[in-house]
Order: structure tokens, then C-alpha cells, then sequence
């Protein structure tokens, strides 16, 4: 062999145990599954999502056959975004329950853990940072506010409130909303108000309400791209009916599930044994005589056990005058049976339940939160039959925490109605065992 063959060969030889050597250096520094090394270590995020400047509480076990896990020092490593490989943060130790806790540091970006012992890892965790976002009004939160004497006017002691707060972190033109949510709650929010923050992440919001009753506000923050929105925590207010005060209307309750009663009073002062007549209005219909009482000697009158089928708006008339309009908003029940809290990836969950008032065809929705939590988008639907009643299964086709919630939509005669949302754990899907291979005959041998 010449001398420069043996050279070549030499170095071909020098580069391949240089890739072999990479190669191992990689693997070693790779995570390994749960299951590598000689010892089990699970690991789970308490929280996926935490606000900008919080920490992360990453928990497990641990279990090492053979060996004892109790007393332990584990080694936490952790990947932020924007920065390379994943580096030693802290340890953790195992306690006599083969259990481990740690907490971060304060996490402003995308996050991935993984805890090892000796040669044993954990799987990776990855958490997100979600911004965070603070709200105050004036007049504050909790005050009793009047409706304005005119639609789109109103003093400082009406009810008009500005509403502001910060972002964190300070992103110039983060888009900031004001959301109301809608009578009967369920998690139904919408927009009332939109601005953008200032380079130091402050803004503010002024809105006039324009109808009574109980309102609850919160503001949500949009930086864009692929960040978390984030809401702050919600503010309530009470907001006093406008009223005549020759025939004043009040109403037990603004807003009503499907069959539920409600009860209208007032009182008509300087006016007593008037005779007071209830009037009722619903869409695509002008009012109409719904009861006739009187009033006390006092002026009280009383209409008790109202049960509007859909949603109505009220007003009295009486003593010579007529009393503002008081709208009662309904909204279906919408029943849920209990159904497994986990799932397995690839396989149907059912949710059944019952809807009143139904009418056959009408649709159910299932829908699944964002990442944020903050709303939900339609993933599914089944009919109601002509029982009132609905089965709808979905497959969820990858594992991971989800939260879903059943809804219902609105239409002109019902306002729309969701179940409370709950979280699904969706497990991964088991492997199908190998299809069993076909008998192959036996060879028949040869006659001589």
C-alpha cells in the first residue's frame, strides 16, 4: 500500500471515530424517555402555562428497582428559548415518598425541563410564559353606577367607567380588549372596548354602559404571533335601572335558565289600589297584556311567578303613566352525564346529556379552549333528538391535557348557553400488537 493511500485511509478512519465520538457525545446529551438508565423518573409541569415572571414547578417520582430512590439529589436542567442547550438549573431531592418537587426561576420565555440521575432522565417538560396584564377602573370595582338620562350620555356619577392597567412585559402596541360577559356567565365573554398599550405597557379604556343589572368586565391582552393572550382578573358593577318615578319596574332577576320564575314589583307613589297591568314583549311582537293587579295602599303592586318561554322584555303601565322596559334574558338548560375525566388518543369519548326547550335537529357543539384558556373554538356537534336528548362522541387524535366545555348557540328567542368547562386527559394511544404472521407449511419431501 503507498504512503499517501495509507494517509488517505488514516484520515478516513480519523473522521469516522471523530462522528462515531459526536454521535455517542449527542446521544448522551439527548434526553432519553422515562424508562432509560437504571432508574423510572416522571416528570410533570403543576401548571403547562405560568405568568411572565413566575416560576415553574416541575414534580415526579422516581423509582429504581433495586436500589433505594428516597434521599436522592436529582439534577434539574432546563432550555429557555432563544438560548442554546439546555443547562443545570438546581437539584431536587426524593423524599421517603420516592416524590420530588423543584421550582424555577422566574420564566419570560417558552421553557423545556428534563431531571436525570446518574444516567437515568425524564421525559421533557415544556412550559409556557403567558403575559400578564392588570386592571383597575374608576369609579372602582364593586361601585353602584346610574344609566345615563340619555342613551350615550352620562356624567362622572352615571355610567361611564375608564377602565386601565399595564402589560407585562411592556410590548408597545399590544392589543388590549375589553371584554363584558354575557348574562348567565358560562365562560361567554364579548367585546366591548379596544386599545393598544403604550411603550411602557400602560392603557386605558373609558365605556358607557347602557343597560342595568349586574356587569362583569375583565381585559385580555394579545401580543401576536404565537405568545399567549392572558386575561386580568374580572371587575363587577352594578348598574342602576333608569326609572319613572310616577311607576317604578324591578325585576328578581335579570337573567333566567329555561323554566325558571321571575318576579316583577314596583310601586306607583301618591297612587294606592291603582290598578297596574303587566305587559310583555318578544320578538318579531309588540307588547301585550300579560296580568292585571293593584297596588297597596302604598302604591306597592306585586306580579309574582313570571315564566317568560323566551326572551322577553316587561314594562307596566298604571295611574296614568307607564313604567321603562325591564328585559328578561333566557337561556336553555343544557344538561351533562358524567363522562370519563381521560381519554386515550385515537379512541371516541361520548358526551350525552339533555337540552330543554330542544327542538329535534338542533345542535350541541363541543368545544376546546386555546392554549390560553381564555376561548373556545367548535370542534364537534350532534343533534338533539325529538327526546330532547344528545350523544356526541369525538376522538381526540393527540395526547395532552385539553379543556373542553357543550354549547349551545343563540337565536332571537334564547340567548345562548355553555356547561362549565372541565379538562380531559388524553392519554397516548396503546400500540396495536403485531399481526401474528401467517403458517408457513411444512416442506414435504421428496420421494426417490
Amino acid at each position: 500500500m503507498s504512503t499517501a493511500l495509507t494517509r488517505q485511509l488514516i484520515a478516513a478512519l480519523a473522521v469516522t471515530a471523530a462522528l462515531a465520538a459526536g454521535t455517542q457525545d449527542a446521544a448522551a446529551r439527548a434526553p432519553r424517555g422515562e424508562e432509560a438508565g437504571s432508574c423510572t423518573i416522571t416528570a410533570e409541569a403543576v401548571s403547562r402555562v405560568v405568568g411572565y415572571g413566575e416560576p415553574a414547578t416541575i414534580a415526579g417520582t422516581v423509582a429504581c428497582p433495586g436500589a433505594q430512590a428516597a434521599g436522592q439529589a436529582l439534577t434539574v436542567h432546563q432550555h429557555s428559548a432563544g438560548s442554546p442547550g439546555f443547562s443545570l438549573v438546581g437539584t431536587a431531592n426524593v423524599d421517603a415518598a420516592n416524590a420530588y418537587s423543584f421550582t424555577s426561576a422566574a420564566i419570560e420565555s417558552r421553557a423545556a425541563f428534563y431531571v436525570s440521575l446518574e444516567r437515568s432522565r425524564s421525559p421533557r417538560v415544556r412550559v409556557r410564559a403567558a403575559p400578564r396584564i392588570s386592571l383597575a377602573s374608576s369609579p372602582a370595582a364593586g361601585a353602584v353606577l346610574s344609566l345615563s338620562r340619555h342613551r350615550g350620555q352620562s356624567g362622572f356619577s352615571g355610567s361611564r367607567v375608564t377602565f386601565s392597567g399595564a402589560v407585562s412585559p411592556a410590548t408597545a402596541g399590544a392589543r388590549v380588549t375589553l371584554q363584558r360577559e354575557a348574562p348567565g356567565g358560562g365562560e361567554r365573554w364579548r367585546r366591548i372596548g379596544v386599545t393598544q398599550a403604550d411603550a411602557e405597557g400602560s392603557y386605558a379604556i373609558s365605556h358607557t354602559f347602557h343597560a342595568p343589572g349586574e356587569v362583569v368586565v375583565r381585559a385580555v391582552v394579545h401580543l401576536g404571533g404565537h405568545a399567549l393572550a392572558a386575561a386580568s382578573q374580572p371587575l363587577t358593577y352594578t348598574i342602576l335601572r333608569r326609572q319613572n318615578p310616577r311607576l317604578t319596574i324591578e325585576a328578581s332577576a335579570g337573567a333566567l335558565a329555561f323554566g325558571q320564575a321571575v318576579t316583577i314589583s314596583g310601586t306607583a307613589p301618591g297612587a294606592p289600589d291603582a290598578t297596574v297591568t303587566l305587559l310583555a314583549r318578544t320578538a318579531g311582537r309588540g307588547f301585550a297584556p300579560l296580568d292585571v293587579t293593584g297596588s297597596d295602599g302604598n302604591g306597592t303592586y306585586t306580579f309574582a311567578a313570571q315564566v317568560p318561554l323566551q326572551n322577553t322584555v316587561y314594562r307596566v303601565s298604571g295611574a296614568g303613566t307607564r313604567s321603562v322596559k325591564v328585559r328578561e334574558t333566557v337561556h336553555p338548560v343544557l344538561s351533562e352525564a358524567i363522562s370519563p375525566a381521560s381519554a386515550q388518543a385515537g379512541s371516541p369519548l361520548t358526551f350525552s346529556g339533555t337540552l330543554a326547550p330542544a327542538h329535534e335537529g338542533e345542535r350541541v357543539f363541543l368545544e376546546l379552549a386555546d392554549a390560553s384558556g381564555l376561548s373556545f373554538h367548535v370542534v364537534d356537534s350532534a343533534p338533539v333528538g325529538a327526546d330532547s336528548a344528545y350523544s356526541l362522541s369525538h376522538t381526540f387524535s393527540s395526547a395532552g391535557s385539553v379543556r373542553v366545555r357543550l354549547a349551545v348557540h343563540r337565536d332571537a328567542q334564547l340567548a345562548g348557553a355553555a356547561g362549565e368547562s372541565r379538562v380531559i386527559q388524553v392519554n397516548p394511544a396503546s400500540t396495536p400488537p403485531a399481526p401474528a404472521l401467517p403458517e408457513t407449511p411444512a416442506p414435504q419431501g421428496s420421494s426417490s
